[in-house]
């Protein structure tokens, strides 16, 4: 009994952690471009409902029909934004942070129902120690809500398959999850129920092939999708479903419309993704291939995972345009896989291995040097001057991390090796604490589009537009930056589009990108100021005249300048 009460008391222990690094920096920093002030921004334009009373069913971005994704994170943010009528950061950010959380209970929950409660709190502490986990749960993602309901789709399986929940609560529970999962980020939702039917066909389990597959349950994970979707079609506008279906879905599956990769991308990109638990993926793969040997529960759990994982990378693999944020419903599985060998395996050795002892210490000592090294010289990491300083507390707060674990190590060096893993997955917290709280605030300037948007407005007359030079995806975080109401921004894609905009006099002030600069007419149109660095840099150009740079912005030098 005190054994299950001090497993319990580690899994909250998880949770804890979990809401100690995140909840506090959701709104620490602005919204960074591309996708944060994006989905901000729709999030906004919905709960101000500029579309009128239909807002909260047909998406508008920019005051355009948005026809990228459905509409259940939205629906949270604008929810969450509308008592302080804003959508700010911390409401753009808190569906990913509470998402996560779910995430981190459920995986836990499932390790336990699939191998037992002693690996279920280490379960969550390698997916919480995973950073591209922790960096997802406090940005404005959709990949976290989509991995929230994606795990409640397989517990709801595994319960069923286990006969601990009657079979048709169970099987009701893992549809109204596919359900969500579908109204978070659209068909990728249903890998649950690929995943699950293609585990059941390898058993030769026709029966529970058609009880996942029973009509009445499909309208469950189906309908609310197509519910939405009718309506949202009735007041679009023409074209809205060839966008939304054709374009968006079959072109970027079949041809790829962004983010190319070749077919081998996850093979290498996912243990990327899963860093620092990566490290234990080639033992947590040879005890899937040993668990054929095992009894059946066992060899059961493993074969969850593998097709839980698997039809992740079939079916992405297959996809031409692909990213690394895609493979987020993945890692939990990855984490339960890779907590079963390590605890395992420490349990039955007396002492972590002196080689990797010793890879522990070293990289604990390098970090700490590391982070003195940048504490002392602020451009060590290579910030931009003038546009970056890397804090001294950053450096310093590293070396107190690390330091503190070593020194944890060394008194501890008698207890049991688990407990000197566990000293190193809170050291790795503390590394995220660190990142989170101190790096990133300080790389707001090279992130953030407020400093442009305010430097816009102060050089704008009123009402008049601002032109985005051949680089639309800028145009959400300034309108967003610039109070959000939709139209203020126009995309100028060519030379043509720009001597337009000024022959018209639609405006003067043009938003140009360094790599996507233009030879602009006519000619007295000089750079006014610039934002960023390096081939991210942004230029702010104005007629000659016009006052007000903006309060972050760095006043343009000519070339042959003296310094």
């Amino acid at each position: 009994m005190a054994d299950g009460r001090q497993r319990w008391r580690a899994e909250w222990g998880v949770l804890l952690a979990a809401a100690l690094l995140w909840l506090p920096v959701l709104d620490a920093r602005d919204l960074w471009s591309p996708d944060e002030p994006r989905i901000a921004q729709i999030a906004e334009e919905l709960r101000a409902g500029y579309a009128g009373p239909t807002s909260w069913i047909l998406l508008h971005h920019d005051g355009v029909p948005y026809t990228q994704k459905p509409p259940l994170y939205y629906w949270l943010a604008a929810g969450l934004g509308a008592p302080d009528g804003r959508v700010s950061a911390w409401a753009a950010r808190a569906p990913s942070a509470v998402a996560a959380l779910a995430s981190l209970a459920l995986t836990m929950s499932i390790a336990r129902r699939l191998f037992g409660p002693r690996y279920a709190a280490w379960s969550g502490l390698l997916l919480l120690t995973s950073f591209r986990f922790s960096d997802l749960a406090q940005r404005a993602q959709l990949d976290l809500l989509l991995t929230a309901c994606e795990l409640g789709a397989w517990l709801a399986f595994i319960l069923w398959r286990q006969e601990a929940w009657p079979p048709h609560r169970a099987l009701r529970a893992m549809h109204v999850a596919l359900g969500a999962a579908l109204l978070a980020k659209g068909p990728v939702g249903l890998l649950p129920l690929i995943g699950a039917a293609a585990l059941s066909a390898s058993e030769r389990r026709a029966a529970d092939l058609r009880s996942l597959f029973m009509p009445r349950l499909l309208l469950l994970s189906f309908g609310p999708l197509l519910l939405w979707s009718a309506a949202a079609l009735t007041l679009a506008p023409p074209g809205f479903f060839e966008e939304a279906v054709v374009d968006n879905l079959l072109k970027r599956v079949g041809t790829g419309t962004s983010h190319i990769r070749p077919a081998y991308y996850y093979l290498y990109q996912l243990p990327l993704e899963f860093l620092p638990g990566a490290l234990l993926l080639p033992w947590a793969i040879a005890a899937a291939w040993r668990s054929r040997r095992t009894n059946a529960p066992v060899r059961w759990g493993w074969s969850v995972l593998a097709w839980w994982v698997m039809s992740f990378l079939v079916l992405f693999s297959l996809s031409a345009g692909k990213r690394g944020i895609y493979m987020a419903p993945a890692l939990p599985g990855l984490a339960i896989g890779c907590a079963v060998v390590l605890v395992d395996g420490l349990s039955r050795a007396r002492r972590i291995p002196l080689g990797a002892g010793w890879a522990l210490a070293a990289a604990a000592i390098g970090l700490g040097a590391l982070g003195i090294w940048t504490s002392l010289a602020p451009d060590a990491l290579g910030a931009v001057p003038d546009t970056i300083t890397i804090p001294a507390g950053f450096g310093r707060a590293v070396a107190v991390v690390m330091g503190s674990a070593l020194l944890c190590a060394g008194f501890l060096w008698r207890r049991p090796p688990l407990v000197r893993a566990a000293i190193c997955g809170g050291a790795l917290i503390g590394l995220q604490a660190c990142v989170f709280n101190l790096l990133y605030p300080a790389l707001d300037p090279e992130r953030s589009l407020r400093p442009v948007a305010e430097a816009a407005l102060e050089l704008a007359r009123p009402g008049e537009r601002i032109g985005v030079v051949h680089h639309p995806s800028l145009i959400p975080g300034l309108t967003y930056y610039s109070g959000g109401t939709p139209g203020r921004y126009e995309d100028l894609p060519d030379h043509a589009a720009i001597r337009e905009f000024l022959r018209e006099e639609r405006g003067q002030v043009l938003i140009s990108e360094i790599r996507r600069q233009w030879a602009l007419e006519p000619a007295p149109f000089p750079t006014v100021s610039r934002f960023r660095s390096g081939n991210r840099e942004i230029k702010l150009l104005a007629p000659r005249g016009r006052v007000g740079i903006g309060r972050h912005a760095r006043p343009h030098k000519p070339a042959n300048a003296k310094p």
